[in-house]
């Protein structure tokens, strides 16, 4: 499954044999991504958080949001192309 940071992509990681492959921008990932799936998150958060704030995360509170409201605009439709190749271990 591809889902953005919302309600499907958490239920589906709790899904036994179901990939969620989590899109991520304004939210941590490393915080709100599917837990079972992380290694499968394409994020450009450390970039928005790195814009917004002129610190990387780490130095920030846990639950820091980026600024912005074009962020997902970030992520290429090439790295959601290359995440699933990964995750399925196919050719495109």
């Amino acid at each position: 499954m591809i889902s953005s940071d919302s309600g499907p992509a958490h239920i589906a990681t709790t899904q036994k044999n179901t990939p969620v492959i989590g899109l991520y921008a304004i939210h941590n990932p490393r915080r709100t991504g599917p837990y079972n799936d992380l290694d499968k998150v394409v994020s450009v958060y450390d970039e928005a958080i790195l814009q917004s704030y002129g610190k990387p995360w780490q130095q920030l509170a846990w639950a820091t949001k980026a600024k912005g409201k074009n962020w997902m605009e970030k992520i290429t439709v090439e790295s959601v192309k290359q995440k699933v190749v990964e995750t399925l271990k196919i050719t495109l």
